[in-house]
């Protein structure tokens, strides 16, 4: 008999997603986070990371600035992500997005400024492990973007593996069970996927994107792969 309380062991296959102690499902969080940071700034050009610290360290406090900060629509597009501070443990909102944080904010102290080098980078490190609040402290999700699906659907540059996990995420506001590429700052030994027919790549799509192909079958002009022959 199988003892439910004992986890899993994480395999590439079978990622566990405890992202809080697993260093392999962080460092696919990661890519993932970095992954959607190219694909907006793909769509609307070189971004800023905006730093919020509101004065009360709590949760609620967290959650009414990143409601706010959204509502207030500071940019078309972008991606939000809560760490806590390794000193202090003071929680505080990052955000990604093509502008900055033009807001002052009576109960918060902001800081913004333009990424220089690597949008990936930035990305990656500011969803880190060790930035991770404890489920004590923070029991909410950790990170979220927001932005139209038209700009990722058309932005030139993202790769189509890239752009299709993203608008799932967008989607079902859950992250995609096919693992991207990990982020900087982290590796591991990884196996090599097997060749696969058309067919069989078209079945996975449908498997792991539904709610993707049944917005793209209501869109003109959008290719997807074929249902495989039954």
């Amino acid at each position: 008999m199988t003892d439910r309380s004992i986890p899993p062991p994480c395999t590439p296959a079978r990622p566990c997603d405890q992202h809080r102690t697993c260093h392999r499902c962080a460092c696919l969080r990661q890519a993932h986070i970095a992954d959607q940071a190219e694909l907006i700034e793909a769509a609307h050009g070189p971004l800023w990371l905006s730093v919020l610290v509101p004065t009360a360290n709590t949760m609620a406090a967290i959650k009414a600035l990143r409601a706010s900060i959204i509502r207030r629509g500071i940019a078309p597009a972008g991606l939000w992500t809560v760490e806590t501070g390794t000193k202090f443990g003071a929680l505080h909102l990052n955000i990604l997005s093509p502008k900055p944080h033009p807001l002052k904010i009576p109960y918060a102290r902001t800081y913004s400024e333009r990424i220089q080098a690597c949008t990936r980078v930035a990305a990656a490190y500011i969803s880190k492990q060790t930035g991770m609040p404890t489920p004590q402290q923070y029991a909410g999700h950790l990170y979220g973007t927001w932005g139209r699906i038209h700009d990722i659907l058309t932005a030139p540059d993202a790769p189509p593996l890239v752009q299709g996990a993203a608008l799932e995420h967008i989607l079902t506001g859950k992250q995609g069970p096919t693992p991207p590429p990990p982020a900087p700052y982290c590796s591991f030994t990884d196996t090599t996927p097997p060749t696969l027919t058309r067919e069989q790549y078209a079945a996975i799509a449908r498997r792991h994107l539904p709610n993707l192909y049944a917005a793209a079958a209501h869109l003109e002009h959008v290719t997807i792969l074929p249902t495989p022959a039954k």
